[in-house]
């Protein structure tokens, strides 16, 4: 299975461990599920995951980017022109 995954299951899954989007994100670490990422994916879980206010423990962030840089499947994207609702979004839909 691969999956894309918005920042906020990323967020939810380290605040809540316990939680179904922990659960989704253990997918991805036991290796049940490969994360597709891009460049700009991979920018946002590092700018979202460092922000002070949500209090991620900084190894622990650490290692969550160090395993989607290596374990996950890196890809280019071609932004395409079909209209989206929530431009932050669109980057995880492309």
């Amino acid at each position: 299975m691969k999956l894309v995954l918005d920042t906020n299951i990323i967020v939810s899954a380290l605040l809540s461990p316990g939680g179904v989007p922990a659960k989704i994100l253990n997918l991805v670490l036991t290796g049940s599920a490969l994360l597709i990422y891009d460049n700009s994916v991979l920018a946002e879980y590092v700018y979202v995951l460092g922000r002070e206010k949500l209090k991620i423990d900084q190894d622990l962030r650490n290692l969550v980017i160090d395993f989607i840089e290596k374990e996950g499947v890196y890809t280019i994207t071609v932004p395409n022109g079909n209209p989206f609702m929530d431009r932050d979004d669109k980057m995880f839909y492309e």
